[in-house]
């Protein structure tokens, strides 16, 4: 067990930063993932990842389809070590604190509740 959890560590740590592309909107599970892992994430600004990332908080976002501006923030995050531990830590925090099953349930009980 232990060499298995000294993997997964290393692995996170052998992952400095996520490009995520798409042009369409559905709920993005990996993005959630690899937020959850801590990993800096780059993404376009559509859909369900502008509810995931908040842009310089849990990640950045770029508009969509916006080829130099996505290249150009990838190789900040890539360059700024601190700049990837802050967004990398935040969005685990993030994810650890609104995407738990009790969050998520509750979420459910309040979408019920207002019918």
């Amino acid at each position: 067990m232990a060499k298995k959890n000294n993997f997964w560590k290393w692995r996170r740590r052998a992952v400095g930063a996520n490009a995520w592309r798409t042009r369409v909107g559905k709920c993005p599970v990996k993005l959630i993932d690899l937020l959850a892992a801590g990993v800096p994430v780059v993404g376009e600004a559509v859909g369900q990842v502008r509810e995931y990332i908040q842009n310089n908080e849990t990640g950045i976002l770029v508009e969509p389809r916006a080829s130099e501006a996505f290249a150009r923030n990838l190789i900040l995050l890539l360059q700024d070590a601190t700049l990837r531990a802050r967004l990398g830590a935040q969005a685990a925090a993030t994810m650890a604190r609104d995407y738990n099953w009790a969050r998520l349930a509750e979420r459910v009980e309040e979408a019920y509740a207002t019918r």
